[in-house]
């Protein structure tokens, strides 16, 4: 039986070590999980708006699919930011018009809104840390968004995120695309970002990885 243990605990380490490597870091926040090897990256970046707020973010594109998964790390230095306040409520309204980060579209009309807004909601992720064999629980903004594209050229789109708070920071993720989704993915990266953001307050590391540079 102690050897079964063992070996089940093993196989979740390496699934959890893997879904870790993917070697794409969100500034300010660290490494993302892995998507799978058919999502690619299309943007990555970050800036500063003064000193005291500042964003980072990275999208991926699947190439079978052609579905959009955003992440986005967005900092107010010496806030405390909580999932239920109503400046974060709805920041996950805004951040991602038709499945890409507003802060790095045009300042003119994205030609996306929501039309329908399936879910809104806190929720209580529960993470298994399989390398410190533990479970991490945090509480995250869950949502599932149908955005209409206003010139009606293009079809619906369906989303799901989530967003989760560390210290002064709060990181989105979203899976946007034009079928139906069901909210796997952007469960399995949330739950891997709690990890992420559990290690980094175990090495007493709650403020920013790295600082992006003004108009970076």
């Amino acid at each position: 039986m102690k050897k079964l243990l063992s070996f089940l605990l093993a196989v979740i380490a390496s699934v959890a070590a893997a879904h870790q490597a993917c070697g794409e870091e969100l500034a300010m926040f660290g490494k993302l999980p892995d998507p799978g090897k058919e999502w690619s990256v299309l943007k990555k970046g970050a800036r500063a708006d003064g000193s005291f707020y500042s964003f980072s973010w990275v999208v991926f594109t699947n190439a079978k699919t052609g579905d959009i998964l955003s992440f986005v790390a967005d900092r107010y230095a010496g806030s405390t930011r909580t999932v239920d306040s109503s400046p974060v409520r709805q920041a996950a309204v805004d951040m991602f018009p038709g499945g890409y980060p507003h802060l790095i579209v045009s300042n003119g009309p994205t030609g996306w809104v929501i039309e329908e807004y399936l879910r809104n909601g806190l929720v209580r992720l529960d993470a298994t840390d399989g390398v410190a064999r533990k479970r991490v629980f945090q509480d995250a903004l869950e949502y599932t968004y149908v955005y209409e594209d206003e010139s009606k050229a293009r079809p619906n789109r369906l989303a799901h995120g989530y967003v989760l708070a560390f210290g002064d920071m709060v990181v989105f993720v979203q899976h946007t695309s034009d079928h139906a989704i069901t909210t796997e993915l952007a469960n399995d990266m949330a739950l891997s970002l709690v990890l992420t953001g559990a290690a980094r307050e175990h090495a007493g590391n709650a403020g920013p990885k790295t600082q992006p540079s003004k108009g970076e």
